[in-house]
This record gives C-alpha cells, sequence and structure tokens, in this order.
C-alpha cells in the first residue's frame, strides 16, 4: 500500500467520509448527501459543481446517519432525536415512511437490492433489521455497544461493529443471526470493507491510521499509521472522544484508493490500495 498526498480538508474531518455514488447515475449527476446533526436537513451536494443544490427537511433533530438504496431513487436516514428511520425519496425530498426503532440509532446500511436495512441501536446494545417493504422492524440482534453498519454488494451479509468487543459482526440476512465475528485490532471506529467482501480497513481507537484485515480468515494483516503533523491528542471536538483520532474512511468506486480523516491534522489522507 502507497501513500499518495493528504489532501486538506476542515469540512471532512471529524466525519463520516461516505460519498454516495449511485451507478445507476452518469457522472454529471453524482450527488452526495450531507447530514446535519445540528439542523433538521439532509444537504445535497452536486459532485460537479461542488454547490449545495437542496436542503431535504427531515423535521427532526440529531440526523446521524445515511444511506443511500443503489438506484438512487430512496435515502435512508437515522434519527436520534425520536428514535426513527425515515425513508426519504430524493427526487421529491418528500418522507414517505417513519419506522419506530427499538432506541436511539446511529449509522444504518442498506442491502443492494434494498431489501433490508440495518440500524445499530447505542442505547439497546443490539442492531435492528428493518424489512423495507413491510416498513417495520423484524430482528433485533444483540450486540455489545453497536456504532456502524456497513452493507457491500452482497444482499445476504451485513456488517455492524461491537466497541464492546474490538470486532465487527457479519450479519446473515436469511438466518437473521449472526454467522461471524471478525477482530478488529482495536475498538473499533469507522471502517469500510472491499466490494468482494474480503478485506476490511478499520479504523480504532488511539490508532492515526487504520488496520488491515482478511475477513474470512478473520485475522489483521497489517497496521497502517498515518505520518501526523500534529502530535498528541486531536484538539477537543463537540461530538467525538479523545481516543478517536480519525472518523471517517471511504473507498472510490473503483477499489483503487482508500480516503482516510485525520482528527489531528484536519485533513484527509488518500492510500494507493
Amino acid at each position: 500500500m502507497r501513500f499518495k498526498f493528504a489532501a486538506d480538508s476542515c469540512l471532512f474531518a471529524g466525519l463520516a467520509l461516505t460519498l454516495v455514488l449511485p451507478l445507476s447515475l452518469r457522472a454529471q449527476n453524482y450527488r452526495l448527501y450531507v447530514d446535519n446533526s445540528n439542523d433538521e436537513t439532509v444537504s445535497v451536494i452536486d459532485l460537479n459543481s461542488l454547490k449545495v443544490v437542496d436542503d431535504i427537511k427531515i423535521g427532526a433533530s440529531l440526523i446521524h446517519g445515511l444511506a443511500l438504496r443503489p438506484d438512487g431513487k430512496v435515502l435512508f436516514v437515522t434519527v436520534e432525536s425520536d428514535h426513527t428511520l425515515r425513508f426519504v425519496d430524493t427526487t421529491t425530498g418528500v418522507t414517505k415512511a417513519t419506522i419506530k426503532l427499538t432506541g436511539r440509532p446511529n449509522e444504518c446500511a442498506v442491502t443492494p437490492d434494498g431489501k433490508y436495512v440495518a440500524v445499530p441501536i447505542r442505547d439497546g446494545d443490539s442492531v435492528d433489521i428493518v424489512d423495507v417493504m413491510r416498513q417495520k422492524v423484524v430482528k433485533v440482534l444483540p450486540i455489545k455497544e453497536p456504532h456502524n453498519a456497513v452493507s457491500t454488494a452482497s444482499n445476504r451479509y451485513m456488517f455492524v461493529s461491537s466497541m464492546g468487543s474490538n470486532a465487527v459482526n457479519v450479519i446473515d440476512l436469511e438466518s437473521m443471526s449472526f454467522s461471524a465475528v471478525v477482530p478488529a485490532g482495536g475498538r473499533p471506529r469507522p471502517y469500510v470493507i472491499s466490494s468482494d467482501g474480503q478485506t476490511m480497513y478499520v479504523a480504532v481507537s488511539y490508532l492515526h491510521g487504520f488496520d488491515i484485515v482478511n475477513i474470512p480468515e478473520k485475522k489483521v494483516l497489517e497496521r497502517v499509521e498515518m505520518p501526523a503533523q500534529h502530535s498528541g491528542a486531536p484538539r477537543p471536538r463537540k461530538f467525538e472522544t479523545p481516543d478517536t483520532f480519525t472518523h471517517g474512511l471511504a473507498i472510490t468506486p473503483d477499489g483503487k484508493e482508500l480516503w482516510v480523516t485525520s482528527l489531528l491534522d484536519d485533513c484527509v489522507y488518500i492510500y494507493d490500495l
């Protein structure tokens, strides 16, 4: 793995770095959806002009997570203030459904076929599985200190991190149970998974960098420490604990680069995979 460069960006530092690129859309129609936690809106950014072209009104504060259906037509939004998952029509900006969850939600994920949404419930030590067609929670699985859910190209398997177990659990949606527990090398923060579901890149507490994990072998292969320009802990942030040195990773759609946020340097580091 080769380090390429660090891009200065106070905007991205400390945010979950989620680039939503629906494959059904052409390049000129690419949009980035950004949740505004202190507001009641989701901003829509045109990636050609890099300008905000719309603000979708959710109608509730403390928006935490977003997941876009692969066809780009439905945005799933988790809201902490009222413990709900919202289904938003991206064409009209109208909320089509509001699902009551079992507790305070974090970062959600949707399967490629749009059938299920997994929602970690922080105050319930659990993850809610929502059936999109039925618009209801159909399964609640126990997991210690869940944080982020991640989807890959599979309609069968989803991932949810367990900060309390230093691991990432694999959900089998056919059996509605956990099929594997993959060690993260530390207390997992944001993480991403390669499109083939074989490799996980995970940020962990007190690490300015990330671990590379082989998922089938359930083994940490390598720890990559990013060259920080500033030593010590990150400057205090209202919504982040001092053990969080990076809070956002993303793999480019072609699978060639890994983008990693740095709370120490207020920038994004880019690695050639």
